[in-house]
């Protein structure tokens, strides 16, 4: 029968064609999934037809407790045995606690023999349901490949850190990945950014870690830009970013020059203009915008000096963003409350900077500026 096709010269693309029958019926599932990875076993299928044959037994028996073992047999067979690490999670999506312990076993096993397997194991790992304990284990081998691997593999490492981080470990895990992140290239930096958010998003020791850290080392590195410009985005996370990042601007002021770097970088994407947004929002009173924090003098001051800066970067790089950030100083340019006036006057001090910088087309975007600011009875500085 169909069964006896699986262990004889046919096609793998016959195989993958009669897969899904041979497994619908629970009472030969196991017989028929035993008979599969003897085929695997014996090599008699091309490499993609191979993953086919894997990925339609893990979809078809997902769930099932020999599954795993079926797996780990078949993963220390095989000389690339990636693609069976990268199916794992979803064969293991149900197993218990021994199951894993299993899986974990193997995948240390695996790690000793082939340190290129390094970085599969850590994004499997990331993905399997562990115990505290598991995940204790697993934390020293995760932590060491994050200083070892190839700079285009943290991401993946960094993904595994933040599955195993916990109330023990949070502090240490996400100091390690900041420190990380300042070495790295900033293409490879963006991939952190939305791991990282959403950890501070979902995750409280996350959180608690990261604006503590960066409130002891206001070393800001890209990467951090960009996170606090998605937390910004975020109601849930706003006033804690904007907090972090005015104390930023309060105890380092040369972050700016980081700041403008990240903004015009190509891979840095709209989400930045939430900073300049933030920036420009602080020069206005507190009492005005409840959400912001109390800043003293000095902060205020290096808050409407970034804005030249930071507004000229945009204006010079980004396109797209030319009109929201032209939009955003008119508005601030014709804001009129009692204690208000620094908010005027630093946006003039940004439509001169723009004025002074060469380019037609930005002396013609400035010349619109001014002639609001005229309207508004708004005064530039010389």
């Amino acid at each position: 029968g169909e069964m006896e096709c699986l262990d004889s010269g046919v096609s793998g693309a016959e195989v993958v064609r009669l897969i899904p029958s041979l497994l619908a019926d629970g009472d030969s599932r196991l017989e028929a999934a035993t008979t599969i990875v003897r085929r695997l076993q014996a090599a008699l299928d091309d490499a993609p037809t191979s993953r086919s044959i894997l990925r339609l037994l893990c979809a078809n028996c997902s769930g099932e407790p020999f599954l795993v073992d079926l797996l780990l047999e078949l993963v220390q067979f095989y000389d690339a045995p990636v693609h069976i690490i990268n199916l794992m999670s979803v064969a293991a999506a149900s197993s218990s606690e021994d199951d894993i312990h299993k899986v974990l076993e193997v995948y240390k096993e695996l790690v000793l023999q082939d340190r290129t397997l390094l970085v599969p194991v850590i994004g499997s790992v990331s993905e399997l349901n562990l115990s505290k304990h598991q995940k204790l284990s697993f934390m020293g081998l995760v932590t060491e490949a994050l200083s070892v691997v190839h700079d285009s593999d943290v991401p993946t490492v960094v993904q595994a850190l933040l599955h195993l981080t916990d109330r023990t470990n949070a502090k240490r895990i996400i100091s390690g990945i900041r420190q990380e992140a300042s070495r790295i290239p900033m293409a490879i930096a963006t991939l952190l950014v939305d791991p990282m958010a959403s950890a501070i998003r979902c995750r409280p020791e996350c959180a608690k870690a990261y604006w503590n850290d960066l409130k002891a080392r206001h070393n800001l590195v890209p990467m951090d830009v960009l996170v606090i410009a998605t937390l910004l985005q975020n109601i849930s996370t706003r006033q804690s970013a904007s907090r972090a990042f005015v104390a930023i601007a309060e105890h380092d002021p040369s972050s700016i020059a980081c700041i403008c770097e990240t903004i015009t970088s190509p891979q840095a994407g709209p989400s930045v203009f939430s900073i300049f947004r933030l920036v420009l929002h602080s020069t206005i009173s507190s009492s005005i915008l409840p959400g912001l924090p109390q800043q003293s003098r000095s902060c205020s001051e290096t808050l409407m000096a970034w804005l030249q800066p930071l507004a000229l970067s945009i204006f010079r790089h980004s396109d797209a963003m030319r009109q929201p950030l032209i939009n955003a100083l008119l508005s601030l340019c014709s804001f009129r409350t009692a204690g208000a006036e620094r908010g005027p006057l630093a946006a003039a001090a940004a439509v001169h900077c723009l004025a002074a910088d060469h380019g037609e087309e930005m002396r013609t975007m400035a010349h619109v500026l001014f002639q609001f600011l005229a309207q508004h009875a708004v005064t530039c500085p010389a």
